[in-house]
């Protein structure tokens, strides 16, 4: 059993924390600075689809905003996908297999891997969402 933490945000930004446990060893390096802090580089902002990224050893997480109708190849590792918001997303894999993902903000899915796939976003607002690779 894990032990229960509370965090107490005493700031006026909203604080939201995720934890993925992955069986990939992270090495420790003190030049990498402090592990605690947004590793995720600037903002998104709401015009274009973009995508920003960090590694971390063997992990990968990747903050992405798709347009409506854009889409985003993805590798074949295993992924967590968390919506920042509200997604409506297909999944088309390069077996030919289809399949419609769709998630309220906050959400979390496993996106299995295998063979690398596509995203698309098939809603009509920006979808929002970070991948955790594993």
């Amino acid at each position: 059993m894990w032990p229960e933490r509370v965090i107490r945000n005493e700031s006026i930004n909203p604080y939201r924390e995720l934890i993925v446990e992955t069986m990939h060893g992270v090495e420790y390096n003190s030049l990498d600075g402090n592990y605690d802090g947004d590793l995720f580089p600037g903002d998104l902002g709401d015009a274009k689809p973009t995508s920003v990224s960090f590694t971390r050893g063997a992990l990968t997480a990747l903050k992405t905003q798709l347009a409506p109708g854009a889409e985003l190849s993805v590798s074949s590792p295993n992924h967590v996908l968390l919506a920042l918001t509200d997604l409506e997303l297909h999944k088309q894999g390069a077996d030919g297999s289809d399949q419609a993902v769709q998630l309220t903000a906050q959400e979390v899915k496993i996106l299995p891997g295998g063979s690398a796939f596509k995203l698309t976003n098939s809603g009509h607002q920006p979808a929002r969402f970070i991948l955790v690779e594993f």
